[in-house]
């Protein structure tokens, strides 16, 4: 048990180095954002003063300011405006929003005070679960003592994936591994009590509480966890059975977890359908293949590749955060501490499970044959398997702290143990080697910039720092070999038994990874924090929707409550990226991760100032031009100020219209090649595959030349209202994303919702006037809600049971040893000898 001093030390070394990394965003000198992406080449920031620049290079970090921030400041807004936040109208020209962690516990504290000061807190909150997560594991599940468990604790919330991934939601789904599998270590001890209880709740906290796919990885590595727990500790009689109940519990257990985050899980697989991004990988892309052995060097060490910081240069493809370096778990804890956890033989089949999650969780990057093709399959190769690592990463941890237990016995191991040494002083010779010869293009590429007299890589003095950089992270390892061998010599000599080593080395493998986190995470002027544009202002919440050209990256129109046809999200609705990219502008190339994150369609000056779209942008109600710059000299700017300036669409149509007639089309590539047409003209066309749903609901207008007009009288997050008047009974078009969980009503009555022009809403309404009102009402919402119901009932009943059973066979028992008290004859009556005395 666990006594009050040591539970205090214990949440101090959990806690004190995010006090330490993240001092000034505590007391409300900084942000923890990497808000010198806004000052970044045409995103938002047109002139920064270069004392509030720190240039971290954050570009891989972008997401934080353009996804993450947007997103949490769109769901305060919704939950205090009485509104589940389930459609996001300001992106793709409206989409579901569903792939963000909306429901995770991490972000309650920014939906009650509303602010980015929190983030700090955040960050303590996602390393103390983290780390007591550890801890308690450590106690229970590996049956360790207190220091162990504290050592493991202090080092998990610092391993390379939490750093590199700090302020992602990534993160959020790690904190709650080590309970997943503390979870499933009580569910295999007590099958039949509360633990399945316990984990379906921490089954579904990681499902809610970030990423998807790194929720999936993680509770794949529960079920191979989950495996070797039930083969190991299955003694006794009946072994077929209790294995039975054993595996009957957990999948009980993850299958209610299942069913309490339907609510965020059915909403996204709707949305994930539709998505392009998912539907490549679904068809096998990859976005980040296997690298193979060269990925060894960087999980031992982080740098040895070097960063995506500025003053850096990575050499691999992509940036440090997706690379190997996440899987970073200390030199030390990892070459010494770890293999120390099979001395002793009863421990053995424990650390052989965790060994091999761990292996499992580094076979992808390491592109381990059999494993690597077991993630390729269905369903699996939905995930990006490069983020394994971090399962790995507390695998290791985990076998430290078995390891370290060893260490605390003081007793001397004998010589043949000292061949674990061979694989610190391995590293370490490469490190010294690669000292002296450093990676290309570092090496021998730059020096030849230097000696020309060029430098292709920036300045001479940049040059190098990138090349001292890599001196200074090999150096850095060297040391961190020494250690580690220096630790294998001690625990076979007679120093093994010293009382010193083992708080020597609890200090070296946290002063380690501590050491490495120290500068890793942008911290910015607070006064950088999304400024007003002076050219924006006067536009904030117009009805019609703006298209930012070279500036202002989607997402970060929500700032200003703009609408806008480029979005990003991870999903990129399949439908709306087909017709964006009937008007791509070619010099503006698409990114994978992101197809219309940066989007640009052709826009000229007309011979009156005014701007000119592709006619897919006057059917999506682009109004309003964003450009960053001065204007040219034909242009006749609506609005300027903080260096940008808009222009007038006067073609754009408005967001509701009545096209005048309906023709059909026979599948989505001939709508596809009309609406790509030049002479195309939205105000005179509306084009309905016959195909689609309810396309029959327009028979009686083709041919029909229909007359009215429409105008949205009111709307919301998730409804829209609009009146139309109409001259003649046709077609009302609303220029929004089509998507099944929208519901239409014209006068009170039900109306099917139809997809018009490959990707838009359309709904048939009748002669004079009439009221159209749209809702989001997704039936995977509601279909999740009464799951989730159902499921938390089905709990409650459960723990009640169980309850209340224990309740009862302990009255028993008591009423049981009662009677068999009295039972006994005379047991109060004296004895024959004593009554003859």
């Amino acid at each position: 048990m666990t006594t009050l001093p040591q539970a205090i030390l214990l949440v101090l070394v959990v806690v004190a180095p995010v006090f330490v990394l993240f001092a000034p965003s505590f007391i409300g000198q900084k942000l923890l954002l990497p808000l010198d992406v806004l000052a970044l080449d045409g995103v938002y920031l047109s002139e920064v003063p270069p004392d509030r620049v720190a240039w971290w290079g954050s570009s891989v970090l972008a997401d934080q300011v353009l996804e993450y921030e947007m997103n949490r400041r769109f769901v305060t807004d919704e939950l205090r405006a009485g509104r589940v936040p389930l459609w996001n109208p300001y992106g793709y020209c409206g989409a579901p929003f569903a792939n963000f962690h909306k429901y995770s516990p991490f972000m309650w504290p920014y939906y009650l005070f509303g602010t980015p000061r929190v983030l700090p807190w955040i960050q303590l909150l996602v390393a103390f679960t983290a780390g007591i997560g550890t801890y308690v594991y450590g106690r229970r599940g590996l049956g360790v003592g207190y220091y162990p468990a504290l050592v493991a604790a202090a080092a998990f919330p610092l391993v390379g994936f939490f750093v590199l991934w700090r302020g992602f939601s990534l993160t959020y789904v790690a904190a709650w591994l080590p309970w997943l599998f503390l979870a499933i270590d009580a569910t295999v001890r007590r099958p039949v009590g509360l633990a399945p209880v316990g984990l379906a709740v921490v089954t579904a906290l990681v499902l809610v509480s970030g990423q998807i796919d790194v929720a999936g990885q993680a509770l794949l590595a529960s079920g191979v966890y989950a495996v070797g727990c039930s083969l190991l500790k299955e003694r006794g009689k009946r072994p077929v059975r209790r294995l039975a109940t054993v595996g009957l519990m957990l999948t009980a257990g993850w299958g209610v977890g299942f069913l309490l985050s339907a609510p965020y899980l059915l909403p996204l697989a709707d949305y994930a359908r539709t998505g392009a991004r998912f539907q490549e990988r679904a068809a096998g892309s990859e976005e980040r293949p296997p690298i193979g052995l060269p990925a060894l060097p960087a999980l031992l060490l982080p740098d040895a590749y070097g960063t995506s910081r500025e003053g850096s240069f990575y050499l691999l493809d992509g940036n440090q955060l997706e690379g190997p370096a996440a899987g970073y778990a200390g030199v030390v804890l990892v070459l010494f501490l770890a293999p120390l956890a099979f001395v002793v033989r009863e421990r053995r089949k424990t650390a052989a499970v965790l060994l091999a999650i761990g292996i499992l969780g580094l076979s992808w990057d390491l592109d381990v044959p059999g494993a690597v093709q077991l993630l390729r399959l269905p369903v699996l190769n939905l995930m990006s398997h490069n983020r394994f690592v971090f399962v790995s990463a507390f695998a290791w941890v985990a076998l430290a702290a078995l390891g370290f237990e060893q260490v605390l016995r003081r007793e001397r191991l004998r010589l043949p143990w000292l061949l674990g040494a061979v694989a610190p002083f391995t590293f370490g010779v490469w490190c010294l080697h690669s000292m002296g010869h450093l990676p290309e293009p570092v090496g021998s590429k730059l020096g030849t910039t230097l000696v020309n007299g060029r430098a292709l890589f920036g300045s001479v003095d940049s040059i190098r720092s990138i090349q001292e950089s890599y001196v200074v992270a090999y150096a850095r390892g060297a040391l961190l070999c020494l250690a580690a061998v220096a630790g294998w010599v001690l625990v076979v000599s007679r120093f093994g038994t010293s009382r010193w080593l083992p708080t020597v080395l609890a200090v070296t493998t946290v002063a380690e990874l501590l050491g490495f986190a120290i500068g890793v995470t942008p911290q910015s002027d607070p006064a950088m924090y999304y400024p007003e544009i002076e050219a924006l202002t006067p536009l904030r919440g117009t009805p019609d929707r703006v298209l930012g050209l070279g500036c202002l990256p989607a997402n970060l129109n929500e700032r200003f409550r703009l609408r806008e046809v480029r979005g990003y999200d991870g999903v990129d609705p399949a439908r709306m990226i087909e017709l964006l990219e009937l008007c791509r502008d070619v010099r503006v190339p698409a990114e994978r991760y992101g197809r219309v994150q940066v989007y640009s369609s052709p826009v000229r000056v007309d011979s009156v100032g005014t701007l000119a779209c592709s006619p897919v942008l006057d059917m999506l109600a682009v109004r309003h031009i964003v450009v960053r710059g001065e204007p040219p000299a034909k242009a006749k700017p609506v609005t300027r100020g903080s260096g940008y300036w808009t222009g007038l669409n006067p073609r754009a149509l408005p967001r509701a219209f009545v096209p005048e007639r309906i023709e059909t089309t026979k599948d989505d590539a001939e709508t596809l090649r009309r609406l790509g047409d030049p002479g195309f003209d939205p105000r005179g066309v509306a084009f309905i595959t016959t195909k689609s749903d309810w396309s029959g609901c327009v028979d009686a207008l083709l041919g029909k030349r229909v007359s009215g007009r429409a105008e949205i009288e009111s709307e919301d997050s998730g409804a829209v209202t609009v009146i139309t008047r109409m001259e003649t009974s046709g077609l009302m078009v609303l220029g929004d994303l089509f998507d099944d969980g929208w519901k239409a009503t014209v006068n009170g009555q039900p109306m099917p919702i139809l997809r018009v022009n490959h990707a838009i809403r359309g709904v048939v309404v009748p002669e004079g006037r009439s009221t159209v009102r749209f809702d989001y009402r997704p039936s995977s919402f509601v279909i999740g809600v009464g799951l989730a119901i159902a499921a938390a009932v089905a709990l409650i009943l459960w723990s009640a049971g169980i309850a209340g059973w224990r309740v009862g066979h302990r009255l028993f028992e008591i009423l049981r040893a009662h009677a068999s008290a009295a039972e006994v004859p005379g047991q109060n009556e004296p004895g024959p000898a004593t009554a003859a005395r």
